[in-house]
């Protein structure tokens, strides 16, 4: 029998382990808003399933290889939601397209501010 992907199986140790990344890397995508981990009935423990992974690992590519900050991670997720488009698996899972939309999104001011109006970086200086 096939299990589903869907099934939450692995705490957070394990779920790190598995994309490369730290715990506390993990905490942070949480506190941000870009993962939102299934709890343990009765506790705290966070539980993380296959798609889930998948998911990480896609934040930890447009981060590490495409430059971007959380911030602009959400405000693409904003930007999608509000298009009414799953961004988790579709729009993300290629890098391509999501490079010409970026530059898009660039041209045409599309820009994270906060709520002062104050333009918040979508891009990591690597310079």
């Amino acid at each position: 029998m096939e299990r589903d992907r869907g099934t939450p199986l692995y705490q957070i140790g394990i779920a790190a382990q598995q994309v490369g990344l730290s715990a506390r890397t993990l905490r942070i995508y949480e506190d941000e808003g870009l993962i939102r981990p299934a709890r343990k009935p009765g506790s705290d423990q966070r539980l993380y399933n296959d798609q889930d992974l998948i998911w990480i690992r896609c934040i930890s590519e447009l981060i590490h290889g495409h430059s971007l900050t959380t911030v602009g991670i959400r405000r693409l997720l904003d930007l999608c939601h509000e298009a009414g488009l799953d961004a988790h698996l579709n729009v993300f899972s290629g890098m391509e397209p999501l490079e010409h939309d970026l530059a898009l999104a660039a041209r045409e001011g599309w820009l994270c501010r906060d709520e002062d109006g104050r333009e918040l970086p979508i891009f990591m200086d690597r310079s």
